[in-house]
């Protein structure tokens, strides 16, 4: 055998090498495709869903700047109550509690009973809740009729209103 046929040997064996190594990484690949696949549609789903939640931050952004331009913090409803309907007996708090919103912000949530109540004053109270800055929002209400005019009232009701976490505190 010459040299030259030697070299024409080993070309073809190291191309043929070559071939079988770039055979057996195609192979590899092949084989792990559809975990690659899975791990891709995974990625895409979890895009759509940072794209839906960025859009509910845009569409409540008009929100957050009236939030902002408050000073914080909402009346108590027991102030409230002093101011629309002065002479009655106030609401006896049955429950507060708070919950993280978005820094600073979070929400406080006040429960509210009154024994026997004039619903025209439960109807300015509510009125005076709804525009105090920031605002409460009934999220719950009971009321049980106590005469048949139904000017006298037993009610339980449950608030909620953002409020400003102090300086310095995490919400």
């Amino acid at each position: 055998m010459t040299l030259s046929t030697l070299r024409r040997v080993a070309i073809g064996t190291s191309a043929a090498f070559a071939l079988a190594a770039l055979g057996w990484v195609g192979w590899i690949g092949a084989v792990d495709a559809p975990a690659r696949h899975a791990r891709l549609e995974g990625l895409r789903a979890e895009l759509r869903e940072l794209g839906r939640l960025e859009e509910g931050l845009e569409r409540f952004a008009p929100y957050w700047r009236a939030l902002e331009s408050t000073s914080g913090a909402p009346p108590a409803p027991a102030d409230l109550w002093a101011a629309v309907a002065p002479g009655l007996p106030g609401p006896e708090v049955a429950a507060s509690a708070e919950q993280p919103l978005r820094p600073p912000w979070r929400v406080r949530r006040q429960e509210l009973s009154f024994a026997e109540t004039a619903t025209d004053a439960l109807g300015a109270f509510l009125e005076a809740c709804g525009t105090a800055r920031p605002p409460w929002r009934a999220s719950s209400l009971r009321l049980h009729a106590l005469d048949a005019g139904a000017t006298r009232a037993r009610v339980w009701l449950a608030l909620e209103a953002a409020a400003r976490a102090p300086e310095g505190t995490t919400p």
